[in-house]
Protein backbone atom coordinates (compact mmCIF):
# COMPACT_ATOMS: atom_id res chain seq x y z
CA UNK A 1 0.00 0.00 0.00
CA UNK A 2 2.80 2.41 0.85
CA UNK A 3 4.45 1.75 -2.52
CA UNK A 4 1.22 2.68 -4.37
CA UNK A 5 0.86 5.89 -2.40
CA UNK A 6 4.42 6.93 -3.15
CA UNK A 7 3.89 6.23 -6.88
CA UNK A 8 0.72 8.35 -6.96
CA UNK A 9 2.41 11.21 -5.09
CA UNK A 10 5.52 11.16 -7.24
CA UNK A 11 3.49 11.12 -10.46
CA UNK A 12 1.66 14.33 -9.49
CA UNK A 13 4.93 16.30 -9.57
CA UNK A 14 7.08 16.86 -12.63
CA UNK A 15 10.81 16.52 -12.51
CA UNK A 16 12.81 19.52 -13.74
CA UNK A 17 13.54 17.80 -17.05
CA UNK A 18 9.84 16.97 -17.52
CA UNK A 19 8.97 20.60 -16.77
CA UNK A 20 11.45 21.76 -19.41
CA UNK A 21 10.01 19.33 -21.97
CA UNK A 22 6.47 20.47 -21.14
CA UNK A 23 7.52 24.11 -21.46
CA UNK A 24 9.21 23.48 -24.79
CA UNK A 25 6.11 21.69 -26.09
CA UNK A 26 3.97 24.65 -25.05
CA UNK A 27 6.41 27.09 -26.66
CA UNK A 28 6.54 25.08 -29.88
CA UNK A 29 2.75 24.86 -30.09
CA UNK A 30 2.50 28.64 -29.65
CA UNK A 31 5.27 29.19 -32.16
CA UNK A 32 3.61 26.91 -34.70
CA UNK A 33 0.29 28.75 -34.28
CA UNK A 34 2.06 32.09 -34.83
CA UNK A 35 3.88 30.71 -37.87
CA UNK A 36 0.65 29.39 -39.42
CA UNK A 37 -1.13 32.72 -38.81
CA UNK A 38 1.79 34.70 -40.27
CA UNK A 39 1.96 32.49 -43.37
CA UNK A 40 -1.80 32.79 -43.79
CA UNK A 41 -1.60 36.61 -43.67
CA UNK A 42 1.28 36.59 -46.13
CA UNK A 43 -0.58 34.35 -48.57
CA UNK A 44 -3.67 36.59 -48.27
CA UNK A 45 -1.59 39.66 -49.11
CA UNK A 46 0.06 37.95 -52.07
CA UNK A 47 -3.32 36.82 -53.38
CA UNK A 48 -4.79 40.30 -52.94
CA UNK A 49 -1.80 41.84 -54.74
CA UNK A 50 -2.18 39.35 -57.61
CA UNK A 51 -5.90 40.15 -57.94
CA UNK A 52 -5.32 43.92 -57.97
CA UNK A 53 -2.49 43.54 -60.49
CA UNK A 54 -4.84 41.50 -62.71
CA UNK A 55 -7.54 44.17 -62.46
CA UNK A 56 -4.99 46.87 -63.41
CA UNK A 57 -4.34 44.98 -66.63
CA UNK A 58 -8.01 45.26 -67.68
CA UNK A 59 -9.21 48.16 -69.81
CA UNK A 60 -11.72 50.73 -68.53
CA UNK A 61 -14.67 49.10 -70.31
CA UNK A 62 -14.03 45.75 -68.63
CA UNK A 63 -13.71 47.43 -65.23
CA UNK A 64 -16.98 49.32 -65.82
CA UNK A 65 -18.68 45.99 -66.63
CA UNK A 66 -17.95 44.75 -63.11
CA UNK A 67 -18.80 48.11 -61.54
CA UNK A 68 -15.41 49.55 -60.61
CA UNK A 69 -13.17 52.29 -61.95
CA UNK A 70 -9.42 52.96 -61.97
CA UNK A 71 -9.87 55.19 -58.91
CA UNK A 72 -11.44 52.25 -57.07
CA UNK A 73 -8.38 50.15 -57.88
CA UNK A 74 -6.08 52.78 -56.39
CA UNK A 75 -8.22 52.86 -53.26
CA UNK A 76 -8.18 49.06 -53.04
CA UNK A 77 -4.41 48.99 -53.00
CA UNK A 78 -4.28 51.08 -49.81
CA UNK A 79 -7.06 49.39 -47.84
CA UNK A 80 -5.60 48.37 -44.48
CA UNK A 81 -5.08 44.66 -43.93
CA UNK A 82 -4.79 44.74 -40.15
CA UNK A 83 -6.89 46.42 -37.44
CA UNK A 84 -3.93 48.60 -36.36
CA UNK A 85 -3.90 50.26 -39.80
CA UNK A 86 -7.64 50.99 -40.01
CA UNK A 87 -7.46 54.71 -39.21
CA UNK A 88 -4.27 55.38 -41.16
CA UNK A 89 -5.98 56.38 -44.42
CA UNK A 90 -9.00 58.22 -43.05
CA UNK A 91 -9.03 62.02 -43.48
CA UNK A 92 -8.37 63.99 -40.34
CA UNK A 93 -10.93 66.54 -39.18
Amino acid sequence: MQNCTRTIQSSSFLTPSEMIVAGLRLLMSGLSLWLVATCDRLLDRLDRHRQIRQLHSWDDRMLRDIGISRCDLDRLSVIPTSPSQENRHEPRS
